[in-house]
């Protein structure tokens, strides 16, 4: 099983490889044909431009969702400002359509694909990177701020000159990604200084993230940007480092003040001793897991959404609540959404937690949980 949760949503790919979607649905982001939120996981509708093939990798963004499938082509659904990449700028698509490849991704296949608020960016056969839908903050990095309604290659004559792409992240109005240096770099909206260039001036083309302080002499191993106007990575040393907007303390500094360069998220309390595997972040919360294989999140606590059975804000790293439905388990992934997350366990099945009014817990109500609960299981 695999999951990225979007707004309010969550799709997940089974063990059969194919999607099977749930929550909000209302801009037609599930999938399945309609736009009604779906309290537990539905099927993906595979009768049109899926038909015969399975699905390798899926990312759920604000309103839309993107794949790559067993032919290593994109495809995408949802509500649509260009972001669903098929050349035309709709209000919405209820079913998967084909990305286009009749231009800058002729010839190309997809290795890498990623979702944000109203645009999506892909990295290529050929190692770089591409993007499409609003660019009204330069979030597509192509030296414009121009809609694009098929992918168009970001900048590479700047910053990324001579470097290929490792890996992708598309925020809210932004973009970040590791280059074949192993450092990062991010374009696009920087109001909040989500760059990390040590300014909050907007950026067309990529921008070298800052490495004269916390992350002197580092390289970056993960990075996300996800649907947020902070970013985090993990860097060398395995540990954690944000910047951006530190609304309800998400930079998990210990502090809620804005930072334009990363900063070390706090590592003397619940991560004491610990280094981080995966961090995701989201509108108002990040999450890791760490070395000993459990979930931490910090940052907007309200709906449950850090899952520690509390409503409350925190400045700093707290662990997901254990003692129910996750007893015993490990973490294997995890996903955050609006106002709460989803992981996969050591058990294969999925759990989550946070907002729940349009049934993006998967469990068949609409009841909030500050706690993880089970999804149901898949059809």
């Amino acid at each position: 099983m695999r999951i990225s949760s979007g707004r309010m949503y969550t799709c997940g790919i089974a063990s059969d490889n194919n999607v099977y979607c749930w929550g909000y649905g209302a801009q037609g982001q599930l999938g399945n044909n309609s736009t009604s939120d779906k309290l537990v996981p539905t099927a993906l509708d595979t009768t049109g431009a899926l038909s015969g093939k399975t699905i390798k990798s899926i990312s759920a963004g604000h309103l839309h969702t993107c794949a790559i499938a067993s032919d290593n082509n994109a495809y995408c659904w949802g509500s649509d400002v260009g972001a669903i990449g098929d050349g035309m700028s709709l209000s919405q698509r209820q079913v998967p359509v084909a990305v286009s490849t009749a231009g800058a991704l002729n010839g190309k296949t997809v290795k890498s694909i990623t979702t944000g608020d109203s645009h999506t960016c892909a990295i290529a056969s050929d190692d770089n990177a591409y993007c499409w839908g609003s660019g009204g903050n330069a979030q597509l990095g192509n030296n414009s701020t121009d809609q694009k309604t098929v992918p168009t290659a970001v900048y590479t004559a700047g910053a990324l000159s001579g470097k290929t792409i490792k890996s992708i992240s598309a925020g809210d109005y932004h973009t970040c990604a590791i280059a074949s240096d192993d450092l990062a770099y991010c374009w696009g909206s920087n109001s909040y200084g989500q760059l990390g260039d040590g300014t909050t001036t907007q950026r067309a083309t990529p921008t070298p993230v800052n490495t004269g302080g916390v992350l002197s002499g580092k390289t970056i191993k993960s990075i996300s940007a996800n649907y947020s106007d902070h970013t985090c990575v993990i860097a060398s040393d395995n540990q954690a480092y944000c910047w951006g907007d530190n609304y309800a303390g998400r930079l998990g500094d210990n502090s809620n003040t804005n930072s334009s360069i990363p900063v070390p998220v706090y590592n003397s309390g619940a991560l004491n001793g610990k280094t981080i595997s995966q961090i995701f972040v989201d509108f108002g919360h990040t999450c890791v897991i760490a070395s000993n294989n459990q979930a931490y999140c910090w940052g907007y606590g309200g709906y449950g959404a850090l899952g520690n059975n509390s409503t409350a804000d925190s400045f700093v790293p707290v662990a997901v609540d254990t003692t129910g439905v996750l007893n015993g388990k490990t973490i294997q992934y995890i996903s955050m959404s609006l106002y709460g997350g989803c992981v996969i366990a050591s058990n294969n099945q999925v759990y989550c937690w946070g907002v729940n009014s349009q049934g993006s817990l998967g469990n068949d109500s609409t009841v909030d949980s500050l706690v993880p609960v089970s999804v149901n299981a898949i059809p």
